[in-house]
């Protein structure tokens, strides 16, 4: 079955490269179905990813339409640089609270005195 809307998506990827999303706003159709028009192109050999680029926190593919190779994507970030890239967007008081609660972890919770006079301390029961 031959879309109708192909020969727009052609154009659009002659002119500049676009990512799938972006695509799909230009052409007026849902993400799966402009993925699929690239997916047919790419088959096909016209198409090819230009570059990765970073929308939010997840890497996309913007493609562009000719003959070439695809750019490398790049590696995923260790786990030590996604928590310094939180870190970093963390604000003063989330990082005030994280810093709390990890010393509220280093303390020992002490029995309560009136509860060690009805029912004695756990040392003591030996």
């Amino acid at each position: 079955m031959k879309s109708a809307r192909l020969p727009r998506v052609i154009d659009l990827l002659q002119r500049t490269a676009y990512t799938a999303p972006e695509l799909a706003a230009k052409v007026y159709c849902t993400e799966r179905s402009a993925q699929q028009m690239i997916n047919r192109l790419r088959l096909a050999g016209t198409v090819h990813i230009q570059e990765w680029r970073r929308s939010g926190r997840v890497l996309v593919a913007v493609y562009r339409y000719g003959i070439g190779t695809d750019a490398v994507k790049p590696p995923p970030l260790t786990p030590m640089e996604r928590l310094r890239r939180f870190r970093q967007r963390e604000s003063l008081d989330d990082k005030a609270f994280r810093l709390a609660r990890e010393r509220g972890k280093r303390l020992k919770p002490r029995r309560d005195p009136l509860v060690a006079a009805f029912y004695g301390n756990s040392k003591d029961a030996d």
